[in-house]
C-alpha cells in the first residue's frame, strides 16, 4: 500500500471517528468489514476519487449488519 493509499484509509477512518463517536479501533474495525483494502489494491485511482463519505457509509451499515444481524 502507498502513502497515499495509507493517508486516504486514515483520512476516512478519521471521520468515521468523527461521525460517529466512536474510538480509533472500533472504527478500524468498522472500515475492515469493507473491502477497502482490496479496492485500493485492484483499483487504486477510481477509490481514492471516491468521497470519503461512501466508505463511511459502507463502513457503518456493514457494522450495524454485523451487530444487528436479524434487522
Amino acid at each position: 500500500m502507498t502513502e497515499n493509499q495509507k493517508e486516504y484509509k486514515r483520512a476516512v477512518i478519521d471521520e468515521i471517528q468523527r461521525k460517529y463517536e466512536v474510538d480509533w479501533i472500533t472504527a478500524s474495525k468498522m472500515l475492515a468489514l469493507t473491502n477497502i483494502d482490496a479496492s485500493l489494491r485492484d483499483y487504486p485511482k477510481e477509490t481514492m476519487h471516491d468521497d470519503t463519505d461512501y466508505w463511511v457509509e459502507w463502513a457503518h451499515e456493514a457494522w450495524i449488519s454485523k451487530l444487528y444481524p436479524f434487522l
